[in-house]
């Protein structure tokens, strides 16, 4: 009995020796997956290879035609450039076609074409009220190709470009001077004669405008008993626009009149104390000494 007792022990223990031995171990703390020595299954490794390949694949864009490739802005070259152009001023998409037209005078070869692409860049500027954009290429236009028979469009333009930046008579006045500088050297070139009529014209729009401003700073003075600045603003009118701008005369007048009159060491021009003599007499002319022009 005793011997069935001992026997029957032994096989336990060996029973539970084999079990332990082939017990899967457990990971230890602190130990990723890749660090233990657990065997990984080949078809696990076959499919994440696999997703690795499929990421990886590069999928071109399919058109009505077929795979296509598509450059990017940097990458057209001028032909592709060209038709893009065409095309976004064809959808009224000016802003596009503007920098397709900058990139496209920075890879163009050809003189003349060069040329005629800034015309069309400063034109499409103009267009959308670009007007210091614009100007720059004119001018930029007429110091590149002064030969070039679009040199006299391209000056009017920029004298139009600068009319157009022209403030009222209460503010600076430098886009002003600037178009009537323009005008003056334009009138000056007897070459130039398709656009003399218009350019007069903005001369003397220009002419009375800087006039104005003179006639209103010289008002702010007398009215903040800035005597000798009001009297060196009248003297500059009277002898710099009144030949130019004859209109000016009346508001001129009138200022002269109103210095003298709180200035007392101010003396009026004889034509001043003629004409003011003369509106005094007559009682249906009255000379307005606080109205503005």
């Amino acid at each position: 009995m005793k011997k069935i007792v001992s026997l029957t022990a032994v096989l336990f223990v060996t029973c539970a020796l084999q079990a332990s031995s082939i017990r899967t171990p457990q990971m230890p703390r602190g130990l990723t997956a890749d660090k233990t020595s657990a065997p990984i299954k080949q078809h696990m490794l076959a499919s994440n290879s696999t997703k690795k390949k499929i990421s990886k694949r590069k999928v071109p864009r399919k058109g009505l035609q077929g795979y296509k490739k598509y450059h990017t802005f940097s990458e057209m070259d001028f032909e592709e450039l060209t038709v893009a152009k065409n095309q976004r001023l064809e959808e009224k998409n000016f802003d596009i076609a503007i920098k397709y037209l900058e990139r496209m005078i920075k890879l163009c070869d050809s003189v003349n074409e060069k040329a005629a692409l800034i015309i069309e860049l400063a034109d499409l500027l103009f267009m959308q009220q670009k007007y210091e954009e614009s100007s720059k290429w004119f001018t930029e236009f007429i110091q590149l190709y002064p030969g070039n028979p679009k040199v006299e469009y391209a000056s009017y333009k920029a004298i139009e470009c600068a009319s157009k930046q022209i403030l009222s008579i209460d503010r600076d006045q430098s886009a002003t001077e600037k178009a009537l500088a323009l005008a003056d050297d334009f009138l000056k070139r007897d070459l130039f004669t398709t656009y003399t009529k218009e350019v007069a014209e903005i001369r003397h729009t220009c002419q009375q405008t800087l006039a104005q401003n003179d006639c209103y700073v010289a008002e702010f003075y007398i009215k903040h008993k800035s005597y000798a600045a009001a009297e060196r603003r009248l003297t500059n009118l009277r002898s710099e626009w009144v030949d130019k701008v004859p209109e000016i005369k009346a508001p001129l007048t009138t200022l002269e009149i109103a210095l003298s009159q709180e200035y007392p060491a101010y003396k009026a021009p004889e034509e001043t104390l003629v004409l003011a003599q003369a509106a005094a007499a007559s009682p249906d002319k009255k000379t307005d000494m606080t109205s503005r022009f």
